[in-house]
């Protein structure tokens, strides 16, 4: 591995083994959701399970939860094997079960993409459209939105094919290995925390005065998604450095993106080469619990224990960016990695309303 590595805009310089081992804590407290079997019958063909067209789902449900995560708990809250988890990481997991009732589980989040695109349940959504499923399905739960009015045919701009087995890229362990056994916990659905607002931008220009006024000017924190398309077939190595970037903010969520088998949750990067990324092609019994039944170890099979290192060539142009900005200082970020003067023909995408905001001092 490279002696330097950035996890959701926190840098590691791997200088000992302390570093080393703090790299992976950072990893392994994220959350990692992949195809699961034997959940709720899921529409009129009573679907059990998603494996082989639900992992772009599975990517976005683990950017959603880390922006969940981010506003209840911190980017700096660690899952420590020692110490039990807050009933706030209970409660984000929770709104992510494979039931009917989730509010982002896969059934509210498929059943949303069929609303957001007309594609039939059952099939593979890309990037674009798992983004406008997931406000969707936020809109539905009682979040407030912005941007669905605007969105309109994206799932066009959804190119790169169904799954297929797992590629060769290398792995990187993270922690202990996965338990093979599925605890058996209660279901408990009663409360699914703070509604945090979302919203989705407009053919890859982000208004940031919408997402202020969407915070209500930082009463609540506010989960931006990009959805955006760069490049024909491949990404072009000048827009290699803008992808870095877009990790390396503070206020970054990731991007839901993928590879010519399927999708990926990316995290982070490498030296100048390689993404680091989550890979939801593992199929996993579905699990039920309650909140108050989270531990570190019933959380075993929603903690990543290896992440991919995958070359920034191999990656698809289709993709979608996730911030959270809890101020104006995290929307300045946005801003800061948007398209500006000195950006290559073609970058991630654009932003307007910065005149409405604060500017930094020098």
């Amino acid at each position: 591995m490279e002696a330097e590595a950035t996890v959701l805009g926190v840098a590691y310089r791997f200088d000992g083994a302390l570093t080393r081992r703090r790299f992976a804590i950072d990893l392994s407290s994220r959350f990692l959701f992949t195809y699961r079997s034997h959940f709720e019958p899921l529409g009129k063909k009573r679907l059990r399970s998603d494996k082989g067209w639900g992992c772009t789902l599975r990517a976005m449900q683990m950017l959603l939860a880390e922006g969940f995560s981010r506003a209840a708990l911190g980017r700096q809250w660690r899952l420590w094997p020692s110490v039990p988890p807050p009933p706030a990481y209970g409660d984000i997991l929770e709104r992510f079960q494979d039931a009917q009732v989730a509010p982002f589980s896969v059934h509210s989040l498929a059943l949303s993409g069929t609303i957001a695109s007309k594609i039939p349940l059952g099939k593979w959504l890309g990037p674009h459209t798992a983004a406008r499923a997931a406000v969707f399905a936020a809109r539905a739960a009682g979040h407030n939105v912005c941007g669905l009015e605007h969105t309109h045919d994206i799932h066009r701009a959804d190119s790169f094919p169904t799954d297929g087995d797992d590629d060769d890229f290398e792995m990187v362990r993270a922690d202990e290995p996965e338990e093979e056994s599925t605890p058996d916990v209660s279901v408990d659905t009663a409360s699914h925390g703070p509604l945090l607002p979302i919203y989705i931008s407009t053919d890859q220009l982000v208004d940031l005065g919408k997402v202020r006024f969407l915070s209500r000017e930082w009463a609540t924190a506010v989960v931006v998604l990009v959805p955006t398309r760069i490049g024909a077939d491949q990404v072009p190595e000048a827009l290699f450095g803008e992808i870095r970037r877009v990790l390396s903010v503070p206020c970054t969520l990731g991007i839901v993106g993928g590879v010519k088998r399927g999708a990926r949750y990316f995290v982070g990067y490498t030296g100048d080469d390689c993404l680091l990324a989550f890979d939801p092609h593992r199929t996993q019994r579905a699990l039920s619990r309650s909140a108050e039944d989270i531990s570190y170890e019933a959380s075993a099979h929603e903690r990543p224990t290896r992440v991919q290192q995958i070359p920034f060539r191999r990656i698809d142009p289709n993709m979608c960016l996730g911030f959270l900005c809890k101020g104006d200082e995290d929307l300045l970020d946005c801003a800061s990695v948007a398209a500006g003067a000195d950006s290559p023909p073609g970058a991630l995408f654009s932003a307007c309303g910065l005149e409405s905001l604060p500017q930094r001092s020098t």
